[in-house]
């Protein structure tokens, strides 16, 4: 093999091992599933949480419900970030479930869950998970609302687009995950992206149902992973329709703690 091939063929090396490791790898870049320990589903218990077991692409799955205290007026379907469970909500939802009743939903592979999380796989079982609660006494025909986190908002607009929710709130969305893609990497990386989540083109699926769905988007002014401008951008897409608080101090694992006003002013019934 003449210098000239080697050198050519050390460069093709050199670009395409990034190449194939991101495409190969984008899974463990984007998911970060853990499970729950007997101290925390302990915790759940003692504080109302009712497990719902359903199955999803025939895949044993547990979402957790805690009830409204009273006769419930909406049920909310919260979604956690790609690094968190579903039952980190419990926190912050467990003092405003007077009215409301709030499903906790785990991706696929996350908490207690079977499965493998991808677009397709979240989607299908989000919807089975609002399925198997509303077969629960009182929740068959109470409005519903999703709530969602940084990839757990792309989760929560998926279910809120497929199964009609009326109020949707998005703390630290992104616009799609190829524009993620190639802000986080470079340019053409989006081209070979698997996991395609679009939160722009969901978000107009949802403002053409007929619902006239409420939108509420809440984002840290300081956001080091998913810029504000992301919001911005979707706000754009209806700005009657749709609300936007930036909230001046707040980064982007902090915005749920820093935010807990308007987030309750968003899901105030």
């Amino acid at each position: 093999m003449s210098w000239k091939r080697r050198i050519l063929r050390l460069i093709a090396i050199t670009l395409l091992t990034p190449v194939v490791f991101l495409f190969s790898c984008q899974s463990r870049l984007i998911y970060y599933p853990t499970d729950y320990v007997t101290t925390e589903l302990d915790f759940a218990r003692r504080s109302g949480v009712r497990a719902i077991p359903y199955t999803s692409n025939g895949q044993s799955q547990t979402a957790w419900l805690l009830p409204a205290q009273k006769t419930p007026q909406r049920l909310w379907v919260c979604f956690s970030g790609n690094a968190a469970r579903a039952l980190d909500w419990l926190p912050t939802v467990e003092d405003w479930n007077e009215k409301a009743a709030f499903l906790m939903v785990d991706l696929p592979g996350y908490g207690s869950n079977s499965g493998s999380p991808n677009p397709r796989s979240i989607r299908q079982a989000a919807m089975d998970a609002v399925d198997a609660c509303r077969a629960q006494d009182g929740l068959a025909r109470v409005p519903l609302g999703c709530l969602g986190h940084s990839l757990g908002a792309a989760c929560a607009l998926m279910t809120a687009t497929e199964r009609k929710a009326d109020r949707v709130v998005l703390i630290s969305p992104f616009t799609s995950m190829a524009e993620m893609a190639d802000q986080t990497y470079f340019k053409p990386v989006s081209l070979l992206l698997r996991h395609r989540f679009d939160n722009r083109t969901e978000l107009r699926r949802l403002l053409q149902q007929d619902l006239a769905a409420q939108v509420t988007l809440i984002h840290g002014e300081q956001d080091s992973i998913i810029p504000v401008s992301m919001s911005r951008d979707l706000q754009t897409l209806d700005p009657t329709r749709i609300q936007l608080h930036v909230i001046p101090e707040a980064d982007h694992n902090d915005a749920i703690d820093l935010a807990t006003a308007q987030i309750e002013a968003a899901l105030a019934p």
